[in-house]
């Protein structure tokens, strides 16, 4: 049986049809993992005055320091020059390089292709964003510089990250931090920016959150760094007054201060974190509340201070300023952090992660006359579907009514009117 022959448009040359329909479905698969996908121009136009000079005097720095292979052979001068910013310029090759996704790429070039066609089929469908993994996180594309084929590409990098890394069930951070990176890399140099974060993560405790109850004791440390680092009149008013400071700083963390503090100075702590780990999440944190300290003491109410404390974030234009306070904050190291965790929860390092959760989250009566009373992180159960019963705030006010151990739970839906009940 003949095959039918097509004229190509390149050479001229009659040619299979099947060859051709091969030629451009191999075309597409590239465009699919090698397209870019961030608004940059928009992002760049976006900037202050103040923000451009910056961008320009870090440019100049890196270059006197003689280019991105240079400072990489001296890890002093890369932490020291990383924290002052990275050039927007340079900020794909260098964040290549930090996660050594640039490696990954040589040695395994097919994997994102490969953890692709195991969770999609060798189509590379489209995905709706609705049934994506979503790693516990909120996607919210408003915050972010991302052009509406880069959704598309988000969708398919969560199923095939989901696909490689099942057991990473809790990482929200990881929804805007992909989000960020598409602004800057093709999707294929996403995915192995992503894998390489999260392999980290396994061997570096102190680099990513992927679990809950990581998560929680996360939250439970920063607290304690608040009375430590801050003021412990500033904790005390927190307890005072009834205001939870997870209610806020959960957001911050697991987003990476996306949709709290301007744009530019996200990419100055993403900078930061793929170099040092989860720490800046911290030292930003502080640095805000230290900035508002005043402030936030002479309000009464939980309301608000917590208004305040969105309301001052959102407009800390000055990101310099805010990533030099955050560094100029001393004694944040590893190990400190592991003695404030055994300090609070009771543990020494060798109980186990719940065991550290559970004596983190005890009731008030269970301190007796401990300093540290009710001030158990709050994690509501992340459900999809929306009730018209109860809202969000409510139900994290219920959560946190059950007892510790079972409040750190994920809770499951087992009855819903609208879907188990049909009304005659």
């Amino acid at each position: 049986m003949e095959s039918l022959m097509i004229k190509d448009a390149t050479t001229g040359k009659l040619v299979p049809a099947s060859t051709l329909l091969e030629q451009a479905e191999e075309g597409r698969r590239a465009a699919v993992l090698n397209g870019y996908f961030g608004l940059k121009r928009e992002f760049e136009a976006s900037w202050s005055e103040e923000t451009q000079k910056s961008n320009e005097n870090v440019k100049q720095q890196w270059e006197k320091a003689g280019g991105v292979d240079a400072v990489f052979a001296s890890p002093k001068k890369l932490k020291k020059l990383i924290r002052k910013g990275i050039p927007n310029n340079l900020r794909r090759q260098v964040y290549l390089r930090l996660t050594g996704a640039d490696v990954t790429l040589k040695e395994r070039p097919k994997a994102y292709e490969k953890a692709l066609i195991d969770a999609l089929g060798s189509e590379l469908r489209t995905v709706d964003l609705d049934k994506c993994p979503k790693f516990a996180g909120v996607l919210s594309f408003g915050d972010h510089y991302v052009r509406a084929d880069g959704q598309e590409a988000l969708s398919r990098l969560l199923c095939a990250v989901f696909q490689r890394f099942p057991e990473c069930e809790y990482a929200p951070i990881l929804l805007d931090m992909a989000q960020l990176f598409l602004l800057h890399l093709n999707e294929n140099e996403c995915y192995h920016c992503l894998a390489a974060v999260i392999v980290r993560a396994k061997e570096d405790r102190f680099f990513l959150t992927t679990n809950k109850t990581r998560n929680i004791l996360f939250m439970e440390t920063f607290k304690d760094l608040v009375r430590e680092k801050v003021s412990s009149k500033l904790s005390k008013h927190f307890l005072t007054t009834g205001t939870n400071m997870s209610s806020f700083a959960s957001k911050w963390f697991d987003r990476m201060f996306v949709g709290s503090i301007p744009y530019w100075s996200v990419h100055r702590i993403l900078d930061t974190y793929l170099n040092e780990g989860n720490k800046i999440l911290y030292r930003v944190g502080l640095a805000l509340l230290k900035s508002c300290t005043k402030q936030l003491l002479s309000l009464p109410h939980a309301d608000a201070i917590q208004e305040e404390v969105q309301a001052f974030a959102s407009t800390f234009k000055r990101g310099d300023i805010l990533m030099d306070d955050s560094f100029s904050i001393r004694n944040l190291s590893r190990s400190h952090f592991d003695y404030l965790e055994a300090k609070r929860t009771g543990c020494d390092m060798s109980d186990s992660l719940q065991d550290r959760v559970r004596k983190a989250a005890v009731d008030e009566d269970d301190f007796g006359d401990h300093e540290y009373k009710k001030d158990a992180t709050v994690m509501a159960p992340r459900l999809h579907g929306h009730s018209s019963i109860v809202s969000k705030d409510e139900l994290a006010q219920l959560w946190q009514w059950l007892p510790p151990l079972q409040r750190h739970g994920e809770g499951m839906v087992l009855f819903c009117t609208s879907v188990s009940v049909r009304w005659s």
